[in-house]
Formats: C-alpha cells, structure tokens, sequence
C-alpha cells in the first residue's frame, strides 16, 4: 500500500514538471529550453528522393547513432496514429512505465512516461503530413531539470528498454503494418 501510494505521489510530480516545463522552441527569450535527446526515430516517405527533413533528430553522430534513425520507403502514407499508440502503450507497459500524458488526434500522437527507476521522462511524437508524404515517430529522453544527457546514459538506455526491438515494432506502426 506505502509503495503504490509513493509511485502514485511519484507520478503526480513528474506530471506538474512536466506541465510546468516550457517545451523546446516555446521557450521565452533568455529562458533554458528543455533538452531531449533522440533515443530513435522512425521517418515514413512515398519519394525515396524526398529531401532529409532538417527537423529530423539524430542528424550526424556515428555510426552506432545513425542505426536508430532510420528512413523507410512506403507505398503511401496514412495516419495510423492507434498503430503507433498500442505499440508505445506496450512497449511502456512491458518496461512499467506509468503513462503520465496522451495527447492524440489522427495523424499526431503525444505520449509522456516515466518510471521510477528512470531520472527522467520519455516522450514518444508521432507527427503525419499527408502533403509532404511523409511519417516521423520519434522516441526522446529527458531529464526532469531539462539538463543535457551524458551519451554513456543514452547508450545505458538503449539497451536497459531494448530501444532496437522497440524501433521495430515502431517501423511496422507507422506503416500501418504493411513491410
């Protein structure tokens, strides 16, 4: 009884963080913006010569960066926004992440989680733009203070919740299930 109602305090509080932080780009003038860090990102296009999207996270880095960003061709693309979301809401669930946020309407998805174990959010945005064509769900993690990351955390991350795995299911979702 002490534990659930400590994880439920737990999870109040990072909710009132979250919903008092300022989001990156929203920030005010002179102000420190939250940093997220990119764990992966799934881009769906129909044009395989479509130009890289200069939003895109993960844009340089090395060569064990680059194999969690990924660009997937696709006949076309659709809003498969509850795709997306079942799979995040598993995937969370399956590493016991408290869901502390859902923001959803076709084509756009927000999900923050959070769990004990872990200093920090993780922020799932899934985003569709039919006249461009293209599809983008994105993983990122951050602190609670908006500090940067130490990449040795990043990499701690990657493994500890079998980010690769996820990445996967996340390929399948944003294509509506059809490889």
């Amino acid at each position: 009884m002490y534990k659930a109602r400590t994880f439920t305090r737990y999870i109040a509080f990072l909710a009132a963080i979250v919903a008092a932080s300022p989001l990156p780009g929203l920030a005010k003038p002179g102000e420190k913006s939250t940093h997220k860090v990119p764990l992966t990102s799934v881009e769906a296009v129909t044009d395989p010569a479509a130009p890289p999207d200069p939003n895109a996270p993960g844009a340089g880095g090395g060569m064990d960066s680059s194999t969690y960003f990924i660009r997937r061709l696709a006949p076309q693309i659709a809003a498969c926004t509850d795709q997306v979301r079942v799979v995040a809401s598993s995937w969370f669930t399956k590493n016991h992440f408290a869901i502390v946020r859902v923001d959803r309407k076709p084509g756009d998805l927000l999900m923050h989680a959070t769990v004990m174990s872990l200093s920090g959010m993780m922020e799932l945005d899934y985003t569709v733009d039919l006249t461009r064509e293209k599809a983008r769900v994105t993983l990122f993690y951050y602190r609670p203070d908006g500090g940067s990351v130490d990449p040795t955390q990043v990499a701690r991350l990657l493994k500890a919740y079998r980010v690769d795995a996820f990445e996967d299911s996340l390929t399948s979702a944003i294509l509506c299930g059809s490889q």
